[in-house]
């Protein structure tokens, strides 16, 4: 173990009790911490906050931020000790607020315009392309927002590195070093906990709307209304099988079509054209189908209901008026029961090797435990324990933020369009500045005294 510690540009190593040190790894978006203890003699030497602080092992740099919090205690006259909090370099990610709207481009290229326009000392070396947008306005939202809104739109994840780079990738591609088993050779302490308060194992779906095929309702004429079943979309008219003109009720003069219609109230009255009651009237159109559906994850059912008795079905909705196709809403309820028809797997396990980071999936094949399956890193916490690094890992079997990104996830090549509509309102400060130079004149001798002021200098900038 070689922990270095750089404060403002300085090796303050010597100041450091490696033994306080420890170093927070959040899960991806989420900002790094780490704090350890500073002591000095020397007050001129005291950690200020906002100073860079670059912690390395080697060749190899495991923290870079800046100074949040330095606390100062004088334990004894003449030494200072000091509790430092620091955080990585997202909050100088976001100073500036981005006012932007993307078409057809790449989630990757997005956020690589954006680093290059508002975030200066940041690089993008380790961006991937991700999935081609449609349209995503930016009105006033920091890059950190926008990466997350990004990531969560593609399936993706993001962060920036201790160099002051931002990643984003593909977040079912982004595995661990190395697995756990059986044999513990790599790990210890691993505690699994299981909870069942978000399984469900019946998903019910309620989308948007979309068009049926042409329906047809055939009437008999001589009516001044005819009420239809449904709202008409592309409505066609036929009279005794000859093909008739339609306009809209309110909209268009009644001399001009032979029938008119209205789509909110469901009806058609005659226009131009008088029918009797011996004529046929046909009226074909396209109605609003509701996007419903159910879907069950039957073996869940079953093993809840050998588990707890009765009828071991949980439910669950999902609404999205965006989804307007069935097929669509089918793969997202069954991605649904994917994460959730089975209880949520969370735990810790400690270990002393190294290139573990929140974000990363890494596999447990344990026989013992009947558990073979992917987890989530949520966060890895780094402390010192004599000569050796101690990592505590925490892990999830659901993944971070997967309810957001399920239709995302199904197709990914699809482009994504979202508040296409949006007006970005661009504000452009301007700074003048304004300077008056008076003079105060006195004149004296007279039988009263006047005071007068005389403008002798005037600028305007801006």
């Amino acid at each position: 173990m070689s922990l270095q510690v750089t404060i403002n540009g300085i090796d303050r190593s010597l100041n450091i009790n490696p033994n306080s040190f420890s170093k927070t790894d959040a899960l991806n978006d989420e900002v790094d911490t780490c704090i350890f203890t500073f002591e000095t003699n020397n007050i001129a030497e005291k950690p200020i906050e906002g100073q860079e602080v670059i912690v390395t092992d080697g060749a190899d740099r495991i923290f870079g931020g800046h100074i949040r919090s330095a606390p100062e205690d004088e334990v004894v006259p003449g030494e200072y000790v000091y509790q430092v909090d620091c955080i990585d370099y997202q909050r100088n990610l976001d100073k500036y607020l981005v006012v932007e709207k993307y078409e057809n481009m790449y989630a990757g290229d997005i956020i690589k315009d954006i680093i290059t326009k508002y975030c200066a000392g940041f690089t993008s070396v380790n961006v991937k392309q991700g999935v081609l947008i449609k349209g995503i306005p930016f009105n006033y939202k920091y890059p950190g927002e926008c990466s997350k809104e990004l990531a969560e739109l593609t399936g993706h994840s993001w962060y920036v590195d201790y160099f002051k780079d931002v990643h984003f990738f593909d977040q079912f591609t982004n595995l661990a070093p190395f697995n756990l088993d059986d044999s513990e050779s790599n790990y210890s302490n691993l505690e699994i906990t299981a909870d069942i308060t978000q399984l469900r194992n019946r998903v019910f779906f309620r989308g948007g709307t979309y068009l049926s095929d042409p329906f047809p309702e055939t009437h008999e004429g001589g009516k001044e209304v005819w009420n239809l079943g449904y709202k008409p979309h592309d409505l066609s008219v036929t009279v005794n099988s000859i093909d008739k003109t339609a306009g809209i009720e309110n909209i268009n003069a009644a001399a001009d079509y032979d029938f008119l219609f209205n789509y909110q109230e469901k009806h058609v009255i005659p226009g131009a054209l008088a029918t009797t009651s011996s004529d046929v009237v046909k009226f074909t159109y396209k109605y609003d189908v509701p996007v419903l559906t159910v879907q069950d994850d039957v073996d869940s059912i079953n093993r809840m209901k050998a588990l707890e008795g009765g009828d071991g079905v949980y439910e669950h909705i999902i609404v999205d008026k965006e989804v307007t196709n069935k097929d669509l809403a089918r793969q997202i309820s069954q991605a649904d029961l994917d994460q959730h028809s089975n209880p949520l797997l969370s735990g810790n396990f400690r270990t002393n090797v190294k290139g573990l980071r929140s974000g990363q999936l890494i596999r447990i094949k344990s026989t013992k435990r009947n558990i073979d399956n992917d987890f989530l890193i949520r966060k890895v916490i780094m402390s010192v324990s004599g000569d050796k690094y101690v990592y505590h890992v925490e892990i999830a079997s659901k993944l971070k933020g997967i309810e957001d990104l399920l239709i995302q996830l199904f197709n990914k090549s699809r482009q994504i369009e979202i508040r296409d509509d949006e007006v970005l309102d661009k504000l452009l400060v301007l700074r003048d500045s304004l300077s008056l130079k008076d003079a105060l004149t006195v004149e004296t001798g007279a039988p009263e005294s006047r005071v007068g002021f005389a403008r002798v200098g005037y600028s305007e900038v801006g």
